[in-house]
């Protein structure tokens, strides 16, 4: 593997320190297995056939190969095995498919920048997490409601929702949806 060489093509498109350690990490992690469990001598040599394999078993493992594929993909791209690339790129988007809707409620005092006293007024009427937010606030007539039995503004009460929905987006880290309001991206 071309260790230096594919840090420094890390570092040229501006990945963070701990990207750069996580591919690196997962990179080795699929050589040794490799060379302990395909009898293999490099990652280069590597068939689609190796990459399943090696997914299939952080899957039995309980860990999930997300981030995994995204560093092999990029390792791929770096070397010019366009094949590789690609066969990870499409293992990573069908696992993200196939989480999409199934991520668990996310507790709201998870969400980056949301007010905690906002947050305690929620769980006094019962809503702790993303999912029973959206539920209690599925339609205009229950925000308002949500809102007088809380006591917090009908404005907040439709952020709060708003922010709710869109840590569903698997794409979207969910602690980190409020960065999406800063630049006016939702009204």
């Amino acid at each position: 593997m071309h260790l230096e060489g594919f840090i420094t093509y890390l570092k040229k498109q501006r990945r963070s320190q701990s990207t750069i350690e996580n591919c690196i990490k997962c990179t080795l992690e699929f050589e040794t297995y490799l060379q302990e469990y395909r009898d293999m001598k490099d990652f280069e040599s590597a068939i689609p056939g190796d990459l399943d394999a090696f997914i299939l078993r952080i899957k039995e493992e309980g860990r999930s190969p997300n981030s995994c594929l995204w560093g092999i993909g990029r390792y791929y791209e770096f070397v010019g095995n366009n094949e590789m690339r690609k066969f990870a790129s499409e293992w990573r988007q069908r696992l993200i498919a196939e989480g999409r809707g199934k991520r668990k409620g996310l507790h709201l005092r998870e969400i980056e920048g949301v007010d905690p006293n906002q947050i305690q007024k929620l769980a006094n009427v019962g809503i702790e997490d993303v999912m029973a937010l959206l539920e209690a606030g599925r339609t205009k007539w229950d925000r308002e409601k949500l809102a007088s039995t809380s006591g917090i503004s009908l404005k907040d009460m439709l952020m709060l929702v708003k922010l709710a929905d869109l840590t569903r987006i698997v794409d979207i880290k969910g602690v980190r949806v409020s960065y999406c309001t800063k630049p006016g991206l939702i009204p």
